[in-house]
């Protein structure tokens, strides 16, 4: 994602820089070069505020905070910025009508944003939702053949081909929302769609009770995305993940002739001279994407 700066900048050398750790946590910094007298406004377009507009009505805008501008690192958002004094060129005002404060003043600064994922209190935003969690019960309907099947246990009255017989089988999906993201993760969204969890994934961490989804049993559907534009601007998105869980796996199919006690086995296909396990649906970690 292109930067937004309303102001003019440039960054320097050394930067950008970046860093992750084992737990997972990601962090980057940037340094930029700008006009002593533009720092305040870089400030703001970095951390996001509020901004005058005369065009809103209530005379201002909402300026998100600043998002990390490469996409494979998405969630990544300012946290902080520090300014200080570039070279040694120093003045102070010769009045008080200048700069009332009577500060020095440079010519240009040296600002260094730090990006990372936000860790918030639960307890200072008031009860604020950081996220949501919901299972939907459903039922899957798996067709089964009619071979060699009669209406009639002495075996007179076969069963049509075209006659379809079904067996229900529970399911359900598991739903995360997200509010307050300034970006979508698209390029890691669509390379998701269609594949699943190849690590465990535990469900409500915290909350008085938890479950544990085995590696392969979550199935990655399109999820959905929505934000709202007003006259104060854009609002952030809200995204919710649709998973859909299978607890026989989504890489077994039902055999109804299985000897093995399950009738849920997986299959293999030729290749070569011998066979190997086929799965259509490739495991892929995308847990990234739900924190």
């Amino acid at each position: 994602m292109a930067d937004l700066f309303t102001v003019q900048v440039e960054e320097m050398a050394g930067s950008p820089r970046f860093s992750a750790s084992y737990d997972g946590q990601m962090r980057g910094q940037r340094d930029f070069k700008a006009a002593w007298t533009d720092v305040p406004a870089l400030l703001v377009d970095l951390l996001g505020g509020s901004k005058p507009d005369e065009h809103a009505p209530d005379g201002s805008i909402y300026i998100p905070p600043s998002v990390w501008p490469d996409d494979r690192y998405p969630n990544l958002f300012c946290l902080n910025a520090d300014s200080v004094p570039l070279g040694d060129e120093a003045q102070r005002p010769a009045s008080p009508a200048i700069d009332p404060a009577g500060l020095m003043n440079y010519t240009f600064a040296k600002v260094t944003a730090t990006y990372g994922i936000p860790k918030f209190d639960p307890g200072s935003l008031n009860g604020g939702t950081l996220r949501e969690e919901r299972i939907e019960f459903a039922a899957d309907v798996q067709s089964l053949s009619t071979e060699a099947m009669t209406w009639d246990q002495g075996g007179a009255r076969a069963i049509p081909a075209d006659v379809t017989i079904g067996k229900v089988f529970g399911s359900m999906d598991y739903l995360v929302f997200f509010p307050n993201r300034a970006t979508i993760p698209i390029a890691a969204i669509a390379a998701a769609v269609g594949t699943v969890n190849a690590a465990t994934i535990t469900a409500f961490v915290g909350y008085g009770s938890s479950f544990t989804f085995p590696v392969e049993t979550l199935l990655f559907l399109p999820p959905s995305a929505s934000r709202s534009v007003s006259a104060n601007g854009l609002n952030t998105w809200g995204i919710q993940y649709r998973l859909s869980y299978k607890v026989t796996g989504w890489n077994s199919f039902f055999d109804p002739e299985s000897s093995s006690g399950n009738p849920f086995v997986p299959i293999y296909r030729a290749v070569g001279a011998g066979r190997q396990l086929f799965k259509p649906h490739l495991p892929v970690n995308w847990l990234p994407l739900l924190t």
